[in-house]
């Protein structure tokens, strides 16, 4: 059975209804407070093995995911993994979800520890961002900044940058595809990519083609609850 809740998740959702269910599809980008609603869908995957949570804010994710992994398998590219430094995602406003889902994505794949939030407010540049540190496995300062643009697509940049090379994934509002690229000293990749539907419908398909236990996400929903706490 699967189950889409379209809207809030409170006013519906209760044992008697989620213990029924075996996939349940929601968006938490259009939750007016996400906090007490993921603490709901937390309360229902202890109490039912069987749900399978499905969210569209990590859906719409996904392009951006593989591709920053895929590029990851450049020489190049993996020899800086472990020095990475700074870390900007730009989204649009109503995508703070799914950038936030895909900072909390970076930090435990890379295993990094949470550091302070950073205070940006002074930054004309950044203003308005909300900045984050971690802790890299081998003690390097990761500065995280995810900025709000109006004119973003729901997910526009993804840049990751250390060690001489900057690993890039972007896209502009509207545009079919994705643009990923690889800078360092001497050599230059680029290369363009498929993109995630913008509209709900297309992202429910997108998401049940794939089936699985959504494995990944339980494992990021962790850590991406502390940051949305912060």
């Amino acid at each position: 059975l699967i189950f889409w809740v379209q809207g809030e998740l409170k006013p519906i959702f209760s044992e008697r209804r989620y213990t029924l269910i075996d996939r349940l599809v929601f968006d938490s980008a259009v939750w007016s407070d996400p906090v007490e609603s993921f603490g709901l869908l937390i309360e229902a995957m202890d109490a039912s093995s069987r749900l399978v949570p499905q969210d569209l804010s990590w859906t719409r994710s996904f392009q951006f995911r593989l591709s920053v992994a895929a590029m990851f398998d450049d020489p190049v590219a993996l020899d800086a993994l472990g020095s990475i430094e700074s870390v900007e995602i730009r989204h649009h406003p109503g995508s703070r979800i799914a950038a936030l889902l895909v900072l909390a994505w970076l930090a435990v794949q890379a295993r990094w520890r949470d550091g302070l939030e950073l205070d940006l407010a002074d930054s004309r540049e950044i203003k308005g961002a909300r900045g984050y540190s971690f802790e890299s496995k081998g003690g390097t300062v990761v500065r995280a900044v995810l900025v709000e643009d109006h004119e973003s697509a729901p997910l526009g940049l993804l840049r990751l940058s250390g060690g001489g090379v900057t690993v890039s994934v972007a896209r502009e509002a509207g545009s079919g595809r994705l643009m990923r690229r690889i800078e360092a000293a001497g050599h230059v990749s680029e290369s363009p990519g498929p993109v995630d539907p913008d509209d709900s419908v297309g992202l429910v398909g997108e998401q049940l083609s794939r089936g699985g236990r959504n494995s990944l996400f339980r494992k990021v929903l962790p850590r991406f609850l502390e940051l949305l706490g912060k």
